[in-house]
């Protein structure tokens, strides 16, 4: 969140809000490669620990008990992109590879037996039942997508501008584990019984391996922006508007990020399981497991192609300008894909992030509340087109119990400036248009009122 609302920053930008790339600050970026890995969980937490210990961090700690665990993982790498922006245009290309975790509604005990390995086959896991929730799911998909990038404005009234764009991307599937447990209802009695009164989840998994799978996505993006002078007749990064980028006093952003799916084909398994159970100790000439697997149904789907969802989500952003290089920017990203659809999903978050920019240097401030209630306090920096962060900054200065982390980083060749204004020449794509009016005469232009070249 430190860098994603940066003028600076095309190539990160469009993936928050795909219409960035139009009256980009930057004329050309060129993308080399960029890290980012983020872990969220109330399940746990690393005792006393800083980034020195990154190599070999302190063995977690597992929190109390609750029906509400939750864990959020993604990862990305991102490889060669190219972002350019110029008059009233902005197109590209990128490609990444991402990795997402997400674990919501799964209760203490059940993630303790998931992840000791041992689920409801001892007896050593009795303190699973008596347990009741609903809709608890675990999922996990990796994915590598080829996009572009596309982007117009498509008004530019008086000091009104706004601005559309689109990106468009081929997925190629690598791997998909979806487990939902719709219902679980059990009884621990002081008797000595135990059992299963109503069991009702499914599975979903496929061999990992390249492209076992492929699919489709795109993001959609529009921005309205309040501008400091007239725009009428303004081009981003031409010599008709001589070069110089008209400020804007605010801006609101709206964005829908990965609509779209991946169809897995070849090495799935479909499991469905339904029944219920019932074990007595103490008068029974049988096994736990036995008596479970006599009462519960479990149907195996082989060879099944699964449709699995991208985390689809919906943004917003408003950024505000103070003057003298200062912004604060609000962002909230809401997720829209129900827990029930097989796939992964994108995390709910607000953020406020004060930053300073200029074309050389950029320092934010991002204050993010993971699910809304959650707060993390990070910083990014960019010098040039090199830029290094974390959203949660504390392990980098104190040992702290820790529950959150994470690691950005990203550097780029950026061309801030179109050349042509930087010479005499002038290219056919920068002469003023004409009309016919009896003779060819030239259109008149208006004169620009004074705007700050950044």
């Amino acid at each position: 969140m430190g860098i994603t609302n940066s003028n600076y920053y095309s190539t990160l930008a469009i993936q928050l809000n795909p219409s960035a790339s139009v009256d980009s600050w930057t004329y050309m970026q060129l993308h080399i490669v960029g890290v980012n890995v983020f872990a969220k969980t109330n399940f746990a937490y690393l005792p006393n620990f800083s980034i020195r210990q990154i190599a070999s961090p302190p063995e977690p700690v597992r929190t109390s008990a609750g029906n509400k665990k939750f864990l959020y993982l993604n990862g990305s790498v991102d490889a060669l992109s190219f972002v350019m922006s110029k008059r009233t245009y902005g197109f590209g290309f990128f490609t990444r590879a991402r990795t997402v975790v997400d674990m919501r509604r799964v209760s203490y005990e059940a993630a303790s037996a998931l992840l000791n390995g041992e689920g409801f086959a001892t007896v050593n896991n009795r303190e699973l039942l008596g347990q009741n929730f609903r809709n608890a799911k675990f999922s996990q998909m990796d994915w590598a997508e080829y996009g572009i990038n596309f982007g117009k404005m498509i008004k530019r009234k008086q000091n009104i501008l706004i601005t559309a764009g689109g990106n468009l991307k081929y997925l190629t599937g690598i791997n998909i584990l979806y487990a939902n447990i719709k219902e679980f209802n059990s009884y621990d009695n002081d008797n000595g019984s135990f059992g299963i009164t109503s069991l009702n989840a499914k599975v979903l998994r496929n061999a990992s391996r390249w492209k076992a799978g492929r699919g489709v996505g795109m993001d959609l993006g529009v921005t309205y922006k309040v501008m400091e002078n007239y725009v009428d007749k303004y081009y981003a990064n031409s010599r008709l508007s001589n070069c110089q980028y008209v400020d804007y006093k605010y801006k609101i952003g709206l964005s829908l990020r990965d609509a779209g799916f991946i169809k897995f084909k070849g090495g799935t398994t479909d499991t469905r399981v339904n029944g219920s159970g019932y074990f007595d100790p103490y008068h029974s000439d049988t096994s736990f497991i036995a008596a479970m697997q006599y009462n519960f149904t479990s149907k195996n789907t082989y060879e099944k192609p699964i449709w699995a969802s991208l985390p689809t989500a919906l943004t917003g952003q408003f950024d505000y300008n103070f003057d003298n290089f200062m912004y604060l920017n609000f962002t909230v990203v809401k997720n829209l894909v129900p827990t029930g659809i097989t796939g992964v999903q994108a995390p709910d978050l607000i953020s406020v992030c004060p930053r300073v920019e200029i074309k050389q240097v950029e320092l934010a401030l991002p204050l993010s509340f993971q699910k809304f209630r959650y707060p993390m306090l990070g910083f990014g920096i960019r010098f040039r087109s090199i830029v290094f962060g974390m959203d949660n900054m504390f392990p980098l200065f104190m040992k702290r119990n820790t529950n959150g982390i994470n690691l950005y980083f990203s550097m780029a060749i950026s061309i801030f400036t179109n050349r042509a204004c930087e010479t005499k020449r002038m290219s056919v794509s920068d002469c003023p248009s004409y009309r016919k009016i009896g003779k060819n005469r030239p259109k008149k232009r208006k004169n620009f009122s004074s705007r700050k070249k950044r």
